[in-house]
């Protein structure tokens, strides 16, 4: 039966992101300097709030941090290159990202609780697509369908885990905003093993280093 910790996913993601804080806090900053120049650009003209430019690079953002992430939660070597590289899925993840807000949108407009329902349960979708290199029109629904079936019979415990993602963001957020880079990279590294734990994938176990002198120890 499919499974997963909401603790377990956390402090996973803790220790991953210790062993390369360089590379994720890194990715944090640039990501922050992207999200900027979109923001800037769409101000210039006259969009006021989220626009076109802006969600173009949370889409660019999300499919890159998704890449690292489950490279890092797999156990293999992550670089500011896997960033970029996984450009070519960038038209898919924007058609399953722009029909996911549609989605969850409709929702919400339907008195909040449905929309906060479709999000918990169609989240995945874009770990999906990076991590199966999903390519072609079939890959958008199918990503969609996916996260569906994934979260199936488990959907409570995805909203908790996103709960805890909101709390984590409130308390990075206090210290001006600072902590922010390292939440972010945190709760994609904790959406990253949930993901491969439902699906049924390998997540690289982080063990602790053994005390000295415990029994065993040099058997």
């Amino acid at each position: 039966m499919k499974d997963f910790s909401v603790g377990e996913a956390i402090s996973n993601a803790w220790e991953v992101f210790k062993r390369n804080w360089v590379l994720f806090v890194g990715l944090a900053v640039i990501s922050a300097v992207i999200s900027g120049i979109a923001s800037s650009i769409d101000r210039s003209l006259g969009i006021s709030n989220f626009g076109i430019f802006g969600f173009l690079a949370a889409t660019f953002i999300a499919m890159g941090a998704a890449n690292v992430a489950l490279k890092s939660i797999k156990g293999e070597t992550a670089e500011f290159a896997d960033f970029f590289t996984v450009y070519p899925l960038f038209l898919v993840f924007l058609i399953s990202n722009f029909l996911f807000s549609v989605i969850v949108s409709i929702g919400f407009i339907l008195i909040i609780i449905p929309g906060i329902y479709l999000a918990v349960r169609l989240q995945f979708f874009g770990y999906y697509i990076v991590d199966k290199n999903a390519s072609g029109t079939e890959a958008v629904t199918e990503s969609l369908r996916n996260s569906w079936e994934l979260t199936r019979g488990i959907t409570l415990k995805v909203f908790v885990l996103d709960l805890a993602f909101l709390g984590l963001i409130i308390l990075g957020a206090i210290p001006i905003g600072l902590g922010l880079l390292i939440v972010f990279p945190l709760i994609t590294l904790a959406s990253a093993y949930v993901y491969l734990k439902l699906a049924g994938a390998e997540a690289s176990p982080v063990k602790e280093p053994e005390p000295v002198g415990t029994p065993g120890a040099h058997a």
